[in-house]
């Protein structure tokens, strides 16, 4: 029973921080039974918590070890040297205290507490018995209010072999404290034994060490190091974590803790001490530079930071103090692959140095300074722990070795490397989060470590980035086993493959244009015979116009049967097309028709005057024009043959031209030519189980490269292509297409996804997604009952590089493995293969690989570079094409997307550079800055384009006048939806542009248009919340800015589909304003 004292003392800050996490861990976990914390009253100014009631402490925080002594031992006088060393330190005494609503800390004059002597000599194996016994008392929970807080025991293993057993809870005392109690321990009972009196303790009682932390607090001092700290991390990166689930080491909680340990030999540690006096630095710098350079090279990121546990203990007079005073600062590293172990080692030299000067500020101190803990963020997810202490006890001439059983904790990953010395080995070890690794990807990177460490010390002066991280086995699998997809496949170009189709099935239908009507599942089709006729007749008069291969024809036509026919045409002359959207601006068509310079227009009347009147240059081939048409009907309806084309036509020709996004605010034309479409072809075949009774919904616009996709599937096997209703096609007119047409396959983005309300849809058996991330929810919502399929595939590699096996809401969605005659790798800096798990930049190669872009050799060669893996192929001069995705390699051989390595995104399936949108706005003359970035600020996937602008000066442009500008530009799928003003554009310390401490949109930056209006009645406060406003007025067309946010598509989900769909084709496109559409809602009420 413990005898209570009156006197109690504050909690230190350090005491303070982790009472805060436990009780923040006890809130999450929700748990009042014990083992818990008890509930949280309030959290005081000083970080202290205010309890009323007082519960158990989480074993989580227990710290634990067991000293080996290899020797006899006098187990009284053992105990009596203990007790001795507890009175005198008397740290470990304290107990806990709710006094006036606030947590205090008591230390009672004496404790009664039981030293187990515990005879494990008659065990098979006694050191495990000793550590099972161990590991239970571990998993206890603690009574903060009653104590105590701590535990000894005593092992005899042998009669000269015992184990000293000591555990305490971290709020009590650190792992400096422990090794002070140790060294205390061993200096009583060595002098009892030999007969001799202690030497007099030096500690220092705690209410002294609580002054002293109280002082520096109200410091100039704490001022001057939180300015270091705070200026050192004003532009942070993010988290450096080897979980495979980044997202969710971000966020994740204390958890239970997996652990793997293992040891260098005493060999490698007596090269590794060779090495640090080679490289002038110490072994825990050398060995802080290791650890940096496995994260660097496991995870790419070259600007790190990473946790440094340190004493904290500045002046005589705190390191005789036995209690809780350690801190964990960050330390931020720069590497680069071509950097040396000596420039990296003198760079922790410095680093550690620096924060050692600053280490009593606390690292949860300078986590509100920078606002990460309001949304449970970390400035560094892994922590480095060299441990050099003294583990040369002696009892009574006996060595003692220590064995480290718990550290604490582990919010991600700590690893630890404790030094005994240059004649023994050195251990070295991992304690990881269980919610965010498993015990085999923890002994993947424990042994990875270990050989990763013993071959760079035997070769220091490599580069950073070219040391070898895996065996030979790994790389085999990693570049050849799960790139083996060489597959024979037919010979042929698009074009030709249709026609092999048209000779197996002439009189299947191919084509159908649904025309909207509820009443008719079509309005119009073609046989497979009736559209190569009109194609052929078609590519003759191009043939016969002097058109053929390397040339390039436009199409700008309706989403039509004539725009399939004009893409087929162009093919089978063996040209190749450039699709030109007709919603795009003004601008943007211009650009591509100057850059492309297509031989050929081929358009409609209507489009040629609308589009393109003032270019009296072009060569237009209007489709509508009588004398056009007369000449068709004579043209053969053959398909045209090699000796008809201007030159033979080989699959190494342009197929077609299609147009991407461009950083520097100008498009890139793709080239793809005909040599990857046979293997995309017989993969969808073959994945998607089409065959000629599947009908194939025709959802992509022809701008877009997933067109293709769309085409081949149906054309490939003979099935049915569908063509939807002219205009928008989501919600509800979505669902009666796929409805009405018994659509079997159909690629949808999972935006457009979300517009669908749990529809009966008995014939749509295959969904593919693709162009953007798809959620766990969309995924649990379709994939049941039908084959739900994930496509990855930039432009450059013939629209898909790979597929997915059918999706499951049970794990992220992988982006699969790669199509027939298609190589992925997943690549370092160094263009080196990373391991399974690590994140690298994506690279593909193959067959589907385009020629380039257009014009652009510079850039051509920049993103298509030499293949160092091709001639394990037989294909020595190969290129691949550097995506620019970053992705990881999944133990089952499955591709995982992870982000992006530049600054492109993804929004509604199209690929955007922001750089691009940011260049437009820049040539407004009242914009001397601009940067454009996607945010997702309120629900998951919820995604807009924000810009953010600074004026030049004397300046203020209107908001509506910088959308114009954006929108006579761009598409509207690149139109940003809010648009903020700021002195200036925040950055990071090398200049970069702060993307983090860039403001979300603030209500008066979206929402003053509708402040001072008449509102129309209750229409319109049951316009969905999640439209996006301007400050444009009330009466203005402002459509484009509801329309440039996905979060819209919500809209349809509340009853407004039918009014939307018909306002959107006969108003809003045009120019309308938006008050008719509130009043046609409630008229329609």
């Amino acid at each position: 029973m413990t005898r209570r004292t009156e006197l109690s003392y504050p909690l230190t800050a350090a005491q303070s921080e982790i009472w805060l996490a436990m009780l923040l861990e006890s809130k999450s976990i929700g748990d009042d039974a014990p083992g818990s914390m008890g509930s949280e009253s309030g959290i005081a100014e000083g970080s202290s918590a205010e309890l009323g009631t007082l519960g158990y402490a989480s074993p989580a925080y227990n710290l634990a070890e067991y000293l080996e002594i290899a020797g006899p031992v006098d187990v009284p006088l053992f105990e009596e040297a203990l007790r001795r060393a507890m009175r005198e330190s008397r740290a470990m005494y304290t107990t806990f205290i709710a006094e006036k609503e606030e947590t205090r800390q008591q230390l009672p004059p004496d404790v009664d507490w039981h030293m187990p002597v515990v005879d494990v000599s008659t065990e098979s194996d006694p050191r495990a018995a000793a550590e099972a016994w161990m590991h239970a008392d571990l998993s206890r929970p603690l009574d903060l209010k009653r104590g105590p807080l701590f535990m000894h025991a005593l092992f005899q293993a042998g009669p000269n072999l015992f184990f000293w057993y000591q555990r305490v809870h971290h709020l009590v005392t650190d792992g400096f404290g422990a090794s002070l109690l140790a060294q205390r321990v061993a200096h009583i009972y060595t002098a009892l034994i030999e007969g001799q009196s202690p030497q007099p303790a030096a500690y220092i009682p705690l209410q002294e060490a609580v002054e002293v932390d109280q002082a520096y607090r109200a410091s100039k001092a704490f001022a001057r190091d939180r300015g270091y700290w705070c200026e050192r991390f004003s532009g942070r990166p993010e988290p450096v974590s080897l979980a495979r689930e980044p997202a969710l080491a971000h966020q994740s909680a204390v958890a239970g803790i997996l652990r793997q340990r293992g040891h260098l030999s005493a060999q490698t540690r007596a090269e590794l001490g060779q090495l640090s006096q080679h490289l002038g630095c110490s072994l825990p710098q050398l060995l802080i530079a290791l650890s940096a350079i496995y994260l660097y090279r496991m995870t790419g990121q070259s600007d790190l930071v990473v946790g440094l546990p340190v004493t904290a203990r500045m002046g005589s007079v705190m390191r005789c103090f036995s209690g809780t005073v350690s801190n964990v600062v960050p330390l931020r590293l720069s590497l680069s692959a071509d950097m040396s172990l000596q420039a990296l080692s003198r760079q922790v030299g410095r680093e550690v140095r620096r924060s050692l000067r600053h280490q009593r500020y606390r690292g949860e101190d300078l986590h509100r300074d920078l606002g990460l803990q309001q949304d449970g963020q970390q400035l560094h997810a892994t922590s480095i722990n060299v441990e050099p202490f003294d583990y040369s006890l002696h009892f009574a001439g006996y060595e003692a070795r220590a064995y480290n059983l718990a550290n604490g904790p582990a919010r991600d990953l700590d690893i630890y490397l404790f030094d005994r010395g240059a004649d023994k080995a050195l251990e070295i070890g991992l304690d990881a989060n269980a919610q965010l690794y498993s015990t085999d990807v923890l002994a993947e990177h424990h042994g990875r470590l270990i050989r990763f460490i013993t071959t760079l010390v035997r070769n220091p002066t490599c580069a950073v980035g070219s040391f070898e991280l895996l065996t030979e086995r790994e790389r085999h699998q990693l570049v050849e086993g799960w790139n083996a997809t060489t597959q024979p496949v037919p010979e042929a170009t698009l074009s030709g493959l249709f026609e092999a189709q048209v000779a197996r099935t002439p009189q299947a239908i191919a084509l159908v244009q649904d025309g909207g009507d509820p009443r008719r599942a079509h309005s119009s089709s073609l046989t497979y015979a009736e559209l190569n006729a009109r194609a052929n007749r078609l590519a003759h008069h191009l043939i016969a116009s002097g058109i053929g291969p390397e040339a390039i024809v436009a199409l700008c036509l309706e989403h039509s049967p004539e725009m399939v026919i004009s893409l087929l045409a162009v093919l089978k002359a063996g040209a190749a097309y450039l699709p030109l959207d007709p919603a795009y601006p003004q601008e943007r068509l211009d650009f591509m028709v100057a850059d492309a310079e297509p031989v050929c227009l081929v358009t409609t009347s209507a489009l040629a005057g609308r589009l393109f009147s003032h270019r009296p240059t072009i060569r237009l081939l209007l489709l509508d024009d009588a004398e056009v048409g007369s000449m068709l009907a004579d043209a053969s309806e053959n398909d045209p043959g090699d000796h008809e084309r201007w030159q033979p036509l080989s699959l190494l020709h342009p197929a077609y031209v299609i147009y991407t996004s461009g950083s520097t605010g100008r498009p890139k034309g793709v080239i793809v030519s005909h040599t990857g479409i046979a293997s995309l072809a017989t993969t969808q075949v073959a994945r998607f189980s089409i065959t000629a009774a599947s009908r194939i919904l025709q959802f992509a616009s022809m701008s877009f490269d997933a067109a293709i996709m769309e085409v081949l599937m149906a054309f490939a096997a003979g099935a049915r292509l569908v063509l939807p209703p002219v205009g928008q096609l989501l919600g509800t007119e979505l669902a009666a297409v796929l409805r009405r047409q018994e659509i079997s396959h159909a690629l949808i983005p999972p935006t457009a996804l979300t517009s669908l309300g749990h529809e009966d849809l008995p014939a749509f058996k295959t969904l593919l997604v693709g162009g953007e991330a798809c959620s766990p929810a969309l995924i649990e919502r379709w994939a049941p009952g039908r084959r739900m399929i994930n496509a990855y595939g930039p432009t450059e590699s013939t629209v898909c590089a790979t597929l997915s096996t059918p999706l499951s809401a049970a794990q992220p969605p992988p982006i699969g493995t790669p199509i027939a005659n298609t190589r992925a790798y997943v690549l370092d800096a160094g263009l080196q293969p990373v391991p399974v798990g690590v994140v690298g930049e994506l690279y593909i190669a193959g067959s589907g690989l385009a020629r380039g872009y257009l014009g652009r050799p510079g850039l051509t060669a920049e993103r298509f570079v030499a293949d160092p893996f091709g001639a394990r192929f037989g294909m020595s001069g190969a290129r691949m094409y550097r995506t620019g995705d970053l992705a990881s390699w999944r133990s089952d051989g499955t591709l995982a997307f992870v982000g992006r390595a530049d600054d492109q995104v993804k929004l509604r399936g199209f690929r955007i550079e922001p750089g691009e949108i940011a260049s437009v706005l820049m040539g407004h003359p009242s914009v001397a800055q601009a940067a454009v970035i996607v945010r997702e600020d309120g629900a998951p996937g919820d995604k807009r384009l924000v810009a953010y602008v600074v004026p030049a000066p004397v300046m203020m442009p209107e908001p509506s006048e910088l959308r114009a500008q954006v929108a006579a530009t761009l598409p509207d799928y690149m139109v940003p939806s809010a648009y903020v003003m700021l002195d200036t554009l925040p950055l990071t310390p090398n200049g970069k542009l702060d993307r983090k401490a860039l403001p979300a949109p603030q209500r008066k930056h979206v929402l003053p248009g509708l402040r001072g209006q008449r509102k129309s009645g209750n229409c319109v406060r049951c316009l969905p919340s999640c439209w996006v406003w301007s400050r444009w007025g009330w009466n203005k067309s402002d459509w484009t800015i509801i329309s440039s946010s996905w979060a819209a598509i919500r809209c349809w989900l509340r009853g407004w589909s039918a009014v939307f769909a018909r306002y959107w084709r006969s108003n809003c496109r045009s120019g309308r304003c938006l008050r008719p559409l509130v009043w046609s809602s409630w008229r329609n009420g």
